[in-house]
């Protein structure tokens, strides 16, 4: 019997190893390729949680961490469920900590979750506090980043209903439009520093896409990239938001985009900004997770149509 524990002991060890380098040392090395790995054990992880199937579903999550360090806390989450249904107690509290400190922020789901409760650990307590309070800031940001987001719709709504009127109209629009957008970055920036980048994980709609939103209209985007690339690893963002971020802010210091996704209109036609690599931009794009450079362009263009008097 003591042999069959100290085993298991040594396994669990080896465990927790694995999981403490994959969090802290690989995110060093983490280059495409390991990313791409991550990615594909990540969905056979997340196959076998929705057909119940813990043991392989967690070994899957552990293989994911240990390619790519994981930022997503809501996988971090799953992960430590994973653990808590097979009986990993020590395991599964240490990803739970992780999880909380990446910003889990699902209040009322841990309050319901009945899986760490078995454990009757103190541990559970305190992270469920420190979840608590991550949410209810996050409502707070929330609550401010909706101001932000419609007076940002509202006054471009003006600018763009402003065409017809006379050129001073237009400029004090403009004038307004800038104020605007220079009041908002200030607050965007703070949040950013105080609490980090949010999207998805915000509570209302308009909120999520504020602070993406913000950013785009800043003049300082490529300051930002890297906070929007990492948002995209924590799902705060998909990646075509990225994509057109990171095209606009190329564009802007090169003249050149990597994903084609910024146009002008040409006749009522699209034309699409110089190219990095026309050859390969729609391997670029579908990594993205965008449609194909020709299906983007037609679609634009079949959106400016009016529609035939023969439709119904």
């Amino acid at each position: 019997m003591y042999q069959q524990g100290f085993g298991r002991n040594n396994n669990m060890r080896k465990i927790y190893v694995l999981l403490f380098f994959s969090i802290f040392v690989l995110d060093i090395f983490s280059q495409n390729n390991e990313e791409k790995k991550s990615s594909v054990f990540m969905d056979s992880a997340v196959y076998y949680l929705k057909n119940k199937q813990y043991e392989k579903s967690l070994h899957f999550y552990i293989a994911s961490f240990s390619f790519e360090a994981p930022e997503n806390p809501n996988r971090l989450y799953e992960a430590a469920v994973m653990a808590a249904r097979t009986d990993k107690k020590d395991l599964s509290f240490m990803l739970l900590g992780f999880s909380v400190n990446k910003g889990f922020n699902r209040y009322e789901h841990i309050l319901e979750n009945k899986d760490f409760i078995k454990f009757n650990d103190e541990r559970l307590d305190s992270f469920t506090d420190k979840i608590k309070l991550q949410d209810s800031i996050l409502r707070a940001i929330s609550s401010q980043l909706d101001d932000i987001f419609k007076e940002d719709q509202e006054i471009r709504n003006l600018f763009f209903d402003s065409f017809d009127k006379d050129s001073i109209s237009k400029a004090e629009i403009l004038n307004k439009m800038e104020y605007i957008d220079s009041c908002n970055l200030v607050t965007v920036k703070r949040i950013i520093n105080e609490h980090g980048f949010w999207g998805r994980s915000l509570r209302t709609n308009n909120s999520r896409n504020a602070m993406w939103t913000t950013l785009q209209h800043s003049g300082v985007l490529s300051e930002y990239l890297n906070i929007l690339r990492l948002a995209v690893k924590r799902d705060e963002i998909i990646p075509g938001l990225l994509a057109l971020s990171e095209d606009r802010a190329l564009l802007e210091k090169t003249g050149y985009q990597k994903y084609g996704s910024q146009y002008s209109l040409v006749d009522g036609r699209v034309v699409i900004g110089k190219l990095l690599d026309s050859i390969n931009v729609d391997i670029y794009r579908k990594e993205m997770g965008l449609e194909s450079l020709n299906d983007y362009i037609e679609n634009i263009e079949k959106s400016m149509r009016p529609e035939s008097s023969e439709e119904k």
